[in-house]
């Protein structure tokens, strides 16, 4: 009850049925009953003085009790009358019958059902339209018919390895029937109609339902693919002697999608699997690895793919067989690389050394014809390898006359030199290999270009018109 707010007014007072009283402004009056019913009056009291009571009159309704029947049994493709009996309450109802698309005129408070194939499970909802006080009851339509239909889903029906699947089994009608679930294999049992699973193997599931009448059979399948890693990328590094190669997987699941990455980065669409090898073709060099999805989009709980690196055999060129003579050094260079390992090789088996460098002279491989294999390796363990043929003779000597009237710079040089002479009326310049071939003839400038020579030892020949001189000088690669 409420007493609008009056102002000057120090209390209020309440009195009422059933020996009530209350000095609140709005009191109130829990778990009601038939004795509450009646005339409440509130007196407004002011320095001790009251007026006239205002009153109030209080209606209690009995509460509302629903009784939709008893459960009633029909033959299959007829039809039933529902009626809903209501006590208590006001006597000005709403009826709400459903499942409504299941019945003539769900908001009459007898209705009738359409004909009917299965067993039904109707709800009644009655609400006071004085109180909005609010009460249902339930009513089975009971169907001498057939076995139910089931429906049985798994959401998804192939997984991975560690991931759920949703069970679910519905019966076509609106009756709740009972369930029994079982699993080949395994021990599983269950009375739901809707539950979570994580099976590790390929599984059937088998629900049983019954209606009290007739019982009915359905099972699902659930694949559960192998574990991925006998089929995702296994190897760690391929080495390209070309420009691009194909990579494939081991095999495939179906329901299981894969994803190449490149560098991080997506390779395509997704490949489906097909239960054989995926490929992938024309890959260049850098970093790969794979995912894998199930059918829902779901990364696959237990999946594992190595790392793949695709690089280039690193390219070794030692140039032709070369003819060396016995008063100078020979100088082998392995090309340059960033993490590059030098393993130098004197055929059949003798090892020189780890360096980029092999400095060859007579002294150390006496005369003869020697063959030098230079192994390159990097980080990916992609390698490289060439041979060169050294024959180290016997050479007429050869003087540096004159040569400490004359300096060549840079020395070793690898795109040109530059010569400085004390000697004067020099014509041409003569360049002569370690083979005595006299490989390029330059007017003596400022600087000349040997870029196009290959490494290696070189001697400068020149003449003042009276005499020969010679110069030492050596041809790097870079």
């Amino acid at each position: 009850m409420t007493a609008d707010l009056v102002t000057g007014i120090d209390s209020f007072l309440w009195v009422g049925p059933n020996g009530f009283v209350s000095h609140s402004q709005n009191p109130y009056i829990p778990n009601v009953s038939a004795a509450n019913a009646g005339v409440y009056s509130l007196y407004l009291i002011d320095n001790g003085c009251s007026g006239p009571a205002v009153t109030t009159t209080v209606t209690i309704f009995p509460a509302l009790s629903v009784y939709a029947g008893a459960d009633t049994i029909i033959w299959c493709g007829t039809f039933a009358t529902l009626t809903a009996t209501v006590t208590g309450g006001s006597g000005s109802f709403l009826y709400d019958w459903s499942p409504n698309v299941l019945l003539t005129n769900p908001h009459e408070q007898n209705t009738s059902t359409i004909s009917l194939n299965c067993s039904v499970l109707f709800i009644v909802t009655v609400t006071d339209s004085i109180t909005q006080c609010k009460n249902t009851d339930t009513v089975c339509v009971i169907m001498y018919c057939s076995p139910p239909t089931l429906f049985v889903s798994a959401q998804p029906d192939t997984i991975c390895t560690g991931d759920s699947v949703t069970l679910d089994v519905t019966n076509g009608c609106y009756q709740p029937y009972s369930y029994t679930w079982s699993s080949t294999p395994g021990n599983f049992h269950s009375t739901l109609s809707n539950f979570i699973v994580n099976p590790v193997v390929t599984t059937t599931y088998t629900v049983t339902a019954t209606d009290g009448f007739y019982t009915n059979t359905s099972s699902v399948v659930v694949t559960v693919t192998s574990s991925l890693m006998e089929y995702l990328i296994s190897s760690d590094t391929m080495c390209l002697s070309g420009t691009t190669t194909t990579i494939s997987t081991n095999g495939s699941d179906t329901g299981v999608y894969y994803i190449l990455y490149k560098n991080g980065v997506v390779l395509g669409p997704p490949l489906a699997g097909t239960g054989s090898a995926l490929s992938w073709d024309m890959l260049s060099s850098g970093v790969y690895y794979m995912e894998a999805y199930d059918s829902t989009g779901l990364p696959c709980g237990n999946y594992f793919s190595n790392t793949l690196v695709i690089g280039h055999h690193p390219l070794v060129v030692l140039g032709n067989d070369t003819t060396v003579c016995n008063v100078f050094t020979l100088t082998l260079v392995g090309p340059p690389g960033l993490g590059y390992s030098y393993t130098w090789l004197r055929l059949p088996d003798d090892t020189l050394g780890q360096s980029q460098y092999l400095y060859l002279d007579y002294s150390t491989s006496g005369l003869g014809q020697y063959y030098y294999t230079l192994h390159v390796s990097d980080s990916n363990q992609c390698f490289g390898a060439d041979t060169i043929g050294v024959n180290f003779q016997i050479c007429p000597s050869v003087h540096e006359y004159g040569a400490h009237f004359t300096e060549v710079f840079p020395n070793p040089a690898s795109t040109y030199i530059e010569i400085k002479t004390e000697i004067n009326h020099i014509t041409d310049i003569e360049i002569i290999n370690m083979q005595g071939v006299v490989v390029l003839i330059s007017p003596l400038s400022s600087k000349i270009d040997i870029s196009h020579l290959s490494p290696g030892f070189y001697i400068l020949r020149f003449s003042d018109g009276t005499r020969q001189y010679h110069k030492k000088f050596v041809k790097n690669r870079f």
